[in-house]
């Protein structure tokens, strides 16, 4: 972490406490200024706002800005690189990641360094506020097979010292990590969490205690987060964050709700092309206000969320949400007893090109249907390379059937399930052979 980004954190970390007057003139400023640049070198923002006879200098409030028509994930996937990134910021010099997050569509997403870094201390910000010290140790799970090993130049000092552990490994591995780096916070996937914790208390284990747990990527229901705390003897929050827009929201124990990020993206709560109402469901549709490389406007993230009808009392002025309704992913059973969260899934499906959207049904322990929107690149060779990485953790006795479809129905709940399955759960299985 760099002179510039220590300010920058600070600075981050004094806005919540600015009146609420402030953080909005302080939010409008920057969507402004996003607006202003998307307009000038993105052709596709251009031609947006023209379409619509708008001129970034038109919008004075929220009213004129929900002028401007959403996009979704599919249309961003649809559109050639050049339409949709900055004609002046030289791409080879981003960050570039694959993100499909609730609607099951893989989307390349370029940020620069200095657009990413700042996400990042939005997602320090909210661990700061859970008590987590940049001198801990933490641990976190990723959907990497093999999570890189290359340390930071400030960890050599002890600061923000982290450990990559793979989703892809056995829960043994991740205990016998655990135990070995001895991590004061752990982070990671929801059912992760939970699948790591079912292992250590069936088998009984009682020494790893981090202080802090942190769950993302997925709903922390009341059991899972009882299982956590108990099994950990640890404190348990929840974040709410995405690729395209990064640490949206967090949970702030003293309001008993999760703190909307006001000055890093613009969110709103919609239903239908309206803002709801205080305890009303609605869907998010964000404005990433550091996505100069890759615009992220007025985009439909395809979750659902309810605003919480109370005012923050913990002395901060960002607002409330009370729940949030992401990911509901199911884990995989195989016929040797293993359970396989979705991380590996989406790792093994997104690295192949020409995907639009996919999903996951499992029909039986040993039968696996994988169910693909194509692209123009998508050939004859795609799902064996999907298969080929998917052997990598499953075994040769689960079949894997591949079906092209056109387009995937609207679930009821408005909630796209990504990995299903049909199998029934018995009370405690491990992923990984022991």
């Amino acid at each position: 972490m760099k002179a510039v980004h220590l300010f920058e954190l600070l600075r981050l970390c004094r806005n919540p406490w600015k009146s609420g007057e402030k953080l909005e003139a302080l939010r409008f400023g920057k969507l402004k200024k996003l607006l202003r640049y998307a307009y000038l070198h993105v052709p596709y923002y251009r031609r947006l706002f023209d379409s619509v006879g708008l001129k970034p200098e038109d919008i004075r409030n929220p009213e004129d800005f929900r002028l401007l028509p959403t996009t979704s994930k599919e249309t961003l996937m649809s559109l050639p690189l050049g339409e949709k990134t900055s004609e002046e910021i030289d791409l080879r010099r981003c960050k570039a990641i694959i993100t499909s997050g609730t609607s099951g569509v893989p989307l390349k997403i370029s940020y620069r360094p200095g657009d990413w870094t700042f996400m990042n201390l939005g997602l320090i910000r909210a661990y700061l506020s859970f008590g987590i010290k940049p001198w801990w140790k933490i641990m976190s799970f990723t959907g990497k097979e093999n999570p890189e090993k290359k340390r930071a130049w400030y960890e050599h000092f002890g600061i923000w010292r982290g450990k990559d552990a793979s989703s892809w490994s056995a829960p043994s591995v991740w205990l016998e990590t655990l135990q070995a780096w001895k991590p004061r916070a752990l982070v990671g996937y929801v059912m992760t969490l939970k699948l790591l914790a079912e292992h250590l208390r069936d088998r009984g284990v009682r020494d790893v205690s981090p202080r802090v747990v942190v769950s993302g990527s997925g709903i922390l229901d009341d059991f899972t987060r009882r299982l956590l705390a108990s099994t950990f003897q640890a404190e348990v929050f929840d974040l709410y964050g995405t690729f395209e827009a990064g640490c949206i929201a967090w949970e702030c124990k003293t309001c008993s709700g999760y703190h909307l990020n006001m000055d890093t993206a613009y969110v709103e709560i919609l239903t239908g092309d309206q803002p709801s109402r205080a305890g009303e469901e609605g869907d998010v549709v964000v404005t990433n206000l550091y996505s100069y490389a890759m615009p992220i406007i007025r985009y439909r993230q395809e979750d659902i969320v309810v605003l919480s009808e109370k005012p923050p009392a913990c002395g901060r002025n960002l607002p409330l949400l009370r729940s949030i309704q992401g990911r509901a992913d199911d884990v995989i059973r195989l016929p040797d007893g293993r359970r396989i969260p979705s991380q590996p899934f989406y790792y093994s499906i997104e690295s192949v090109p020409g995907i639009r959207r996919w999903k996951i049904v499992q029909e039986a322990l040993d039968r696996i249907r994988i169910e693909i929107v194509p692209g123009p690149s998508f050939g004859p060779h795609s799902p064996g390379d999907i298969e080929r990485n998917m052997r990598k953790f499953l075994s040769r006795e689960v079949a894997v059937e591949f079906r092209l479809v056109d387009s995937f129905p609207r679930d009821p709940s408005r909630k796209f399930r990504q990995v299903i399955s049909k199998v029934s759960s018995p009370r405690s299985f491990s992923p990984g052979k022991e």
